[in-house]
């Protein structure tokens, strides 16, 4: 195993392999900036992933890594655990699926060792088991959940104990660059049919946004592809009204350029506990976009009601429709509302932002 010649500043673990391919994507604009390759840039953090996990593992364990990480990849990261804080002065991890291995495996072998800090999408909320793993960290001030929103934080503070110094809302981040707003049309352009988009496949009720669009004066897009869930939708199969198509952006300059042709944009949630719909609501209001979503228990800090977008309740199609339609009739009200909210993106959650917010939690200093 390497050693340095003193700690290195620290580390992010990564769910996933390395994407190699990232930085050049992002040089040619194809791609927008990422969290974790900018807290590299800035705060030196080595980025390990599953591809590079077995460095960093001493060599008479690197057989059970790399069985590990074959059939139980996160398990096989967590072998970094007793190994890993020698050499770096803390660990921040992309989730709950790394992080919550690593972190038990530190708190049983290593109680005082480095600090790890897990962002945190709430994934296993819903599990009685997490309300298990959750007490071994309420009283291990190392540990810190970096949170994507306040409903996130709160869970883990008011249903399964984690002290407020443990449970951080640290937001989520958009690149602000990438994601920007087009001048607006004059003209004919101007004048055309309203397009309603809505985008991603992690908990989305399609049903009740094509019930509440049928019949309407727009056309509704919907953009099913997902870059984290790969499964299917809800209206697979179905038939579906004249003014709906669905099919895939293609990759993020389709999905940007979608956004940019659409009038609003809608995200229709099924109840849940974990952060959905996250990354379309706040790349649409970067692009200057208001937004109508639902408001699921674990819904985003993004929509601030009337002045950036609107929620309705779960499985409401009357709610939406009544939504749809004001915006549909209301296009001033509507771009008003998109100018808003991508001046909030702009000053509370953009990418810059986001990175500082999870570097003061894991106390990182910029090399």
């Amino acid at each position: 195993m390497r050693q340095p010649e003193s700690p290195h500043p620290g580390a992010l673990l990564f769910g996933g392999d390395r994407r190699h391919d990232l930085p050049e994507k992002i040089a040619r604009g194809c791609h927008p900036r990422v969290e974790y390759l900018c807290l590299q840039q800035q705060f030196g953090l080595e980025v390990v992933g599953f591809d590079n996990a077995g460095e960093f593992c001493p060599p008479a364990l690197r057989p059970v890594q790399e069985r590990l990480l074959r059939k139980r990849p996160n398990l096989g990261m967590a072998l970094l655990a007793p190994f890993g804080p020698g050499r770096w002065s803390t660990v921040l991890t992309t989730g709950e699926d790394v992080g919550l291995p690593f972190a038990m495996l530190q708190r049983l072998l290593r109680p005082n060792g480095r600090g790890v800090n897990i962002i945190t999408h709430g994934s296993y909320f819903g599990s009685k088991k997490f309300g298990d793993v959750a007490r071994l960290f309420r009283s291990a001030p190392n540990v810190r959940f970096l949170c994507l929103s306040e409903a996130l934080q709160r869970r883990l503070i008011e249903q399964h104990g984690i002290p407020e110094s443990g449970a951080l809302n640290c937001g989520y981040g958009v690149d602000t660059r990438f994601f920007t707003p087009r001048p607006a049309e004059a003209g004919p352009a101007a004048a055309r049919r309203p397009v309603l988009l809505s985008a991603g496949t992690a908990k989305r009720d399609y049903r009740s946004l094509v019930a509440a669009a049928r019949g309407l004066d727009v056309d509704v897009r919907i953009a099913a592809d997902s870059a984290w869930f790969r499964t299917g939708i809800d209206i697979e199969g179905q038939t579906l009204p004249e003014n709906v198509t669905v099919a895939s952006a293609g990759d993020y300059v389709g999905l940007r350029e979608a956004y940019a042709e659409a009038s609003f944009v809608v995200v229709p949630l099924y109840e849940s506990v974990h952060a959905c719909g996250y990354a379309v609501i706040v790349e649409a209001m970067a692009m200057g976009k208001a937004v109508i979503t639902t408001r699921i228990s674990g819904h985003s800090d993004y929509i601030v009601e009337g002045e950036t977008g609107f929620y309705v309740p779960p499985q409401d199609a009357d709610a939406l429709r009544d939504r749809i339609c004001y915006l549909i009739d209301n296009p001033d009200v509507a771009r008003a509302m998109g100018q808003n909210a991508r001046r909030l993106i702009e000053t509370e959650h953009s990418l810059e932002v986001y990175v500082q917010k999870l570097a003061v939690a894991a106390g990182l200093s910029a090399k």
